[in-house]
């Protein structure tokens, strides 16, 4: 192997080690410093290298599995409060996770609790669990 394919493989490995981190930790707050120094990066090197692996950045990344485990949420358990599923995925606070999903989805959480419809997340890529990067 080239010492090339030697530190992507690296990389690699030190990225899905952040991936498990943040599917373990949706729920916290979790910062780019914090998860750059899970991978022993600094974090501009962590956020260039994270968006290059992973094809997202690592707040857009965050965002996108806190808002497929909120979908998920939303469908599966119709009575559970719209503020504990944002405290459930991560979000600071109804209104923050209320501003977000509008802004991801287009729409509000309560048109999206009335609607009968599969979303998909705004590239059109079907609501998924996340894997590893390969």
């Amino acid at each position: 192997m080239s010492i090339q394919e030697d530190s992507k493989i690296e990389y690699m490995s030190r990225i899905n080690q952040v991936v498990d981190y943040i599917e373990k930790n949706l729920d916290q707050p979790l910062k780019l410093n914090d998860i750059a120094s899970i991978a022993n990066f600094s974090p501009y090197h962590f956020h260039r290298i994270f968006t290059s692996l992973v094809g997202e950045t690592p707040f857009d990344y965050i965002q996108r599995l806190r808002m497929e485990k909120a979908v998920w949420k939303l469908q599966n358990e119709p009575k559970m409060s719209i503020v504990a599923i944002a405290d459930y995925c991560g979000f600071g606070s109804a209104a923050l996770f209320n501003k977000a999903f509008k802004k991801y989805f287009g729409i509000c959480i309560t048109q999206f609790r009335k609607s009968d419809r599969a979303f998909t997340i705004p590239e059109g890529k079907p609501l998924r669990k996340i894997g590893k990067v390969e």
